[in-house]
């Protein structure tokens, strides 16, 4: 099993906070049995790293809640793809946080399989908080000095 997440809304790694915010998780499969129901469970991770350096995952909450996904599906052949869809409110979220999606596959409440690397590319995007900035001149002549008169831009 592999994952690959990406943006909802225009399908890059990069994701723009937001009261809804979406990603799809691709997810390709191989070995399933054809029309027998299977469930996909996903989780949103946040990456961290410790003092020394080492990599950890963090479950990402959202209002307290893990943010999670579940997707059932009845293969109609053996290897194929299907999606998982997470839909969450970003907005207070750091920027630049690393969010990472694992998954598991189960059959009948058993998983059979799983894809949980907290260093994978393909399954990770990151949070981009929008920015503004501010450049304040004087109308008239373009400097930082403000003469004073009836009509001052």
């Amino acid at each position: 099993m592999t994952t690959s997440a990406l943006d909802g809304i225009d399908g890059d790694k990069n994701i723009v906070t937001d009261d809804e915010t979406v990603i799809v998780d691709t997810v390709k499969y191989s070995g399933l049995i054809p029309g027998k129901e299977y469930t996909l469970n996903g989780s949103m991770q946040v990456k961290k790293s410790d003092e020394d350096g080492t990599l950890t995952a963090e479950p990402l909450e959202v209002d307290g809640k893990p943010v999670t996904a579940e997707t059932t599906f009845t293969p109609e052949t053996a290897s194929g793809e299907v999606e998982v869809t997470f839909t969450f409110d970003s907005r207070a979220i750091a920027d630049k946080t690393d969010i990472v999606v694992f998954e598991s596959l189960e059959r009948t409440g058993v998983e059979i399989a799983s894809h949980a690397d907290i260093e994978d590319g393909k399954q990770t995007t990151t949070v981009t908080r929008p920015q503004i900035g501010t450049t304040a001149l004087d109308g008239h002549d373009g400097d930082k000095n403000v003469v004073t008169d009836g009509k001052t831009t």
